[in-house]
Parts: structure tokens; sequence; C-alpha cells
């Protein structure tokens, strides 16, 4: 009998010692869901009619690794009252549900002082998200360049700044 209970503990050790080397390896080599890094700019030309403006916006777009990301914006739109200047910056969170798959979060906007532009104007016109929503993306890389889409279609072309 103390025969048997020496193989059964035996045998249950080395299944449990297999067990946890198993465990360890597929937590230590899953995928993590890391972060990308992105930085690119781009000019963002829009031609409104309601609100009736139309505006030339450097825009440069930036991911890191550390889920968060910014947008800086600047440039001017000119409406019929005359032409004012936009100078945002936009700092958000973000997750990345598969490659180049990208919901935006906590954004919070950073007016600079000589931006002059209408807040209502902006938030109908440019990268804006109500808080507590999430605004889906893509981001796919293409040569030296990254096209950026929402869900409908694609919204511009950001060239790489990191070369």
């Amino acid at each position: 009998m103390k025969k048997m209970n020496n193989k059964t503990n035996i045998i249950t050790g080395i299944i449990v010692a297999v067990s946890l080397m198993l465990s360890a390896y597929f937590i230590l080599t899953r995928p993590v869901n890391n972060g990308i890094s992105v930085n690119c700019s781009t000019i963002l030309n829009l031609l409104h009619k309601t609100p009736d403006f139309t505006s030339a916006i450097d825009l440069r777009f930036q991911l890191r690794t550390n889920h968060t990301g910014q947008v800086d914006l600047s440039g001017n739109i000119k409406q019929a009252d005359g032409i004012r200047f936009v100078s945002r910056t936009v700092l958000f969170d973000y997750e990345m549900s598969a490659p180049g798959d990208i919901a935006i979060e906590n954004m919070r906007y950073v007016k600079n002082k000589k931006d002059s532009a209408n807040d209502h104007d902006f938030k109908l016109s440019f990268f804006y998200v109500q808080e507590g929503q999430k605004r889906h993306i893509k981001v796919n890389p293409l040569h030296n360049a990254y096209l950026i889409e929402n869900t409908l279609s694609p919204v511009l072309l950001c060239v790489n700044k990191d070369n």
C-alpha cells in the first residue's frame, strides 16, 4: 500500500510540476497587447457649409507605446466675419483591439493662448469625442506614412516624422 501511495505522490508531483511549467510558459509567451508608436503629420484642408468656413490646419498625430496619444492642431479658419487661429492640443488614452484598430477615449483638450477659434465650430469639425465616449479609428502603415480611417472611410494620410 505504501508503494502505491509513493507512486501516486510521484505521479501527482510530476503532473503538478508539468502543469506549472506549461502555465508559466503560456503566461510569459502570450502576445501582449502593447501600444504602437506613431509620429506623423499632415495638412488638413476643410471646406464646410455648416458652419460656413474653410480651414487649413497642420495636424501632428502621435500614439505612444504606453497607450497614450496626442494630436496637435494649428492653422486658421476663415469665416465670413474674419479669420480665426486654431492652436490646440488633444491628449487621450487608447486601446487596441487588433493591430491597427484603436479606440480613443478620455480626451483632454488644451486651448493654447493664441487660439481664437470658436469652441463649437472646433467640436463640429475637428478631432473631438464627447466625455465618456470612445472613437474608433484604424491606423494602417503605408510606406513612409499612415492611413488613418474612421469606421466609414479614410480620413487622412499622415506622413511619418520618425524618418
